[in-house]
């Protein structure tokens, strides 16, 4: 009877050494196999991480499109984006670009604004010279039905403060000082809402604006503002 007991015990002994030996080799085999293992989430870059590594191809982005010549479609169509994208191609956010650039967005305006529906322009004016501009679009699931008139008020209180604000993506060659940015503009209605300004080197420029139907677009100049409303507002055939 001690036998035969024995007999059983070392039986379920060697069938459970079996199973685990089977499982063992079974979940070497899925690790070694075709499926990726999927990466620990502590491996992940933080947003934090995300924030500073787009903030830095912010940065490089606009030192490099003040270096270069202007672009075969810059100089085919008279403008060019400028675009800004995260290590996964997907658009930079706009609170990212607004850190990396320092520009400022008056409040009443920054509320109602895509995360993402925003872009910086260049218009070639020979040479190697360019002239800036930056659109800022609507969050759609924000618009109401006054928006674009509120805007449009937003805009002018705005404009005592927009050099400041901006100077860093409408002139980002330029060094600028406290005085410089502090000069009084006199915003005038033009065939576009504008005020001139005096730039650091002595040289005169302007700051133009237009409220479209999906957003704001600013500017440099005339001719630049009319080839970007071409882009958002294009003449319908």
């Amino acid at each position: 009877m001690k036998k035969k007991i024995i007999f059983i015990l070392v039986g379920v002994i060697a069938l459970a050494a079996l199973i685990v030996i089977f499982w063992t080799v079974r979940n070497k085999s899925k690790e070694q196999g075709g499926t990726p293992s999927t990466p620990s989430p502590s491996t992940l870059p933080t947003r934090a991480e995300k924030s500073e590594q787009n903030i830095q191809t912010v940065q490089k982005d606009i030192k490099s499109i003040l270096a270069a010549a202007p672009s075969q479609t810059a100089v085919k169509e008279g403008v060019d984006s400028v675009d800004f994208k995260s290590a996964d191609n997907s658009v930079v956010p706009l609170s990212d670009f607004e850190k990396a650039t320092k520009v400022k967005i008056i409040p009443d305006l920054r509320r109602y604004l895509g995360g993402k529906d925003y872009a910086m322009y260049y218009c070639p004016i020979g040479g190697s010279k360019k002239e800036y501009a930056v659109y800022f679009g609507y969050n759609v699931e924000k618009a109401y039905a006054n928006l674009n008139p509120d805007t449009f008020t937003w805009m002018k209180n705005w404009e005592k403060n927009m050099l400041q604000d901006l100077h860093p993506v409408l002139f980002p060659g330029a060094d600028f000082n406290q005085g410089d940015l502090n000069q009084n503009l006199q915003f005038r209605d033009g065939k576009f809402r504008y005020a001139e300004i005096k730039l650091p080197d002595g040289g005169a420029s302007s700051i133009n604006y237009y409220v479209s139907l999906n957003g704001v677009i600013i500017t440099t100049s005339v001719s630049c503002m009319e080839k970007l409303i071409n882009i958002y507002e294009p003449l319908q055939p």
